[in-house]
């Protein structure tokens, strides 16, 4: 058979193109598609002619890491606690330092399969990793080069990073790039570089985002508004903040405060172009879908935190707080997010789930520092809520939370095994490693409990592969 008729007979059926002569035509179609690919392959001829040379890399500028340092990452790149790879490459950046050559072409293919880590390998690859990526097209996200040629001509993932990475170097200027060519755009490529925006937002990017907030293709308005709803001096964020204001009030007593609470009636055609969503999720009413909306596109702090637990008292509670958390969280209000850890802190576990937000996630808008502020108010309270909290969290923490934390532990181990588990393996991984010789002390005093002896010993093994790690790639 031929390759066309084992092609024809494949796509017709054998049913109905039978191979001549042949007993069992479906073995035979098989069987002649896998000598004839091979074959085919086989004797591909490649294209003749002058081939031309690839530009040469330019010299490196950056020291590369130390031979240590290059050992332990090819130990991360095999397997060896994968997790610790972000804070490698985090300590070779903040030492301006560069990976060998060597292990140029293993760290790229990582980032090709693991997209999270792409911002963080373009940091340490230097100017040999952008030259060899060049050469790859499946490492075209490392290749920046010319970058105005790859926002103009590249594909829509290559224009996407081109534009963030002139964002970093000149936001006013990368936005006149993109309005330049705005008008022209598809509406794939308006939804896919408008979040780019969100490098370098600030205060003059608002009237392109008020414009696009008008944009024909939902997806380019949602970004639009989510973006606008980030400036806290936008006219936008200013009209949320009048409607909030008008639709939950806070009054002083000698008994304490009282709010009073007017939802909106309807999703008013200012409420949909604000970026508020009229159909409401699965199981909330819709005056309620609309006024957590509106809460949580003003900053929290046009009221005092004492409202928190005014809100107990209103038939609003859950609207209120789920608001005024993704309100502390879209302005990164460290005040308000540590009055709702705490309130939440208070409240018995079996009513948590009333409280319809998320602390963790509140926690995870912080800056560091604050959020490390907010866990050891929460660990002076509760240790138990605190390691919960400390053990979702995904920032490192500081010498004061750790230690907290590590004295927390032994109280934990009896009534909650688990969770003082969950909490160590954190301390190793989040934990700030010139804590390890409070670490080593806790891991010989454990209880008689297998599991903890582990999770206790394997977090003082951590720490202290960490701070190997950090002494290596240190400047």
């Amino acid at each position: 058979m031929t390759w066309e008729a084992t092609v024809r007979a494949a796509l017709a059926g054998t049913a109905r193109q039978p191979p001549a002569g042949e007993s069992d035509p479906e073995r035979a179609v098989l069987a002649a598609a896998a000598a004839l690919a091979v074959r085919r392959l086989a004797g591909w001829t490649p294209p003749r002619g002058p081939v031309p040379a690839a530009e040469a890399c330019p010299p490196e500028e950056l020291r590369a890491v130390s031979p240590a340092a290059a050992w332990r990452l090819e130990a991360l790149l095999d397997g060896d606690r994968p997790e610790l790879l972000p804070e490698w490459l985090e300590l070779a950046a903040a030492g301006r330092q560069v990976v060998p050559p060597r292990l140029l072409p293993r760290l790229l293919v990582h980032a090709e399969r693991h997209a999270p880590l792409r911002g963080a390998v373009l940091d340490v690859i230097g100017r040999r990793g952008r030259w060899l990526a060049g050469q790859v097209s499946a490492w075209a996200f490392a290749a920046l080069g010319d970058l105005d040629q790859a926002f103009e001509t590249g594909t829509r993932p290559a224009r996407a990073a081109a534009l963030r990475e002139l964002r970093r170097q000149d936001p006013a200027a990368a936005l006149r790039r993109l309005a330049e060519g705005w008008p022209a755009e598809s509406g794939e490529d308006r939804a896919a570089l408008i979040g780019c925006l969100q490098v370098g937002l600030g205060p003059g990017d608002e009237a392109f985002l008020e414009a696009a907030g008008a944009d024909a293709r939902k997806e380019v308005r949602q970004t639009a508004l989510t973006l606008l709803a980030r400036l806290p001096d936008s006219r936008l964020v200013g009209r949320m903040r009048a409607r909030a204001a008008a639709m939950v009030g806070y009054r002083r007593g000698l008994l304490g405060g009282k709010l009073h609470v007017a939802p909106p009636r309807r999703c008013d055609p200012e409420l949909v172009a604000g970026g508020v969503e009229p159909k409401p999720a699965p199981g909330v009413g819709e005056r309620a879908w609309w006024l957590s909306q509106v809460l949580g596109m003003a900053p929290p702090g046009a009221w005092p935190v004492e409202a928190i637990e005014a809100a107990a008292a209103t038939d609003w509670t859950a609207t209120l707080l789920r608001g005024w958390a993704a309100g502390a969280a879209r302005f990164q209000d460290a005040r308000w997010a540590e009055a709702l850890a705490l309130f939440w802190s208070r409240t018995p576990e079996k009513a948590r789930s009333e409280l319809a937000f998320s602390p963790e996630l509140l926690l995870s808008a912080l800056d560091p520092p604050d959020r490390d502020a907010v866990l050891l108010r929460v660990l002076a309270r509760s240790p138990a809520d605190g390691a919960h909290l400390a053990a979702r969290c995904d920032h490192r923490w500081g010498a004061d939370v750790t230690r907290a934390v590590l004295q927390a532990l032994p109280r934990l181990a009896r009534p909650h095994a688990d969770l003082a588990a969950a909490a160590a393996r954190q301390v190793g991984l989040r934990g700030d490693p010139s804590l390890r010789a409070e670490a080593d002390a806790l891991a010989a005093r454990t209880p008689d409990a297998p599991a903890l002896d582990r999770a206790f010993a394997a977090a003082a093994d951590t720490l202290h592969w960490r701070a190997t790690m950090a002494e290596e790639l240190a400047p």
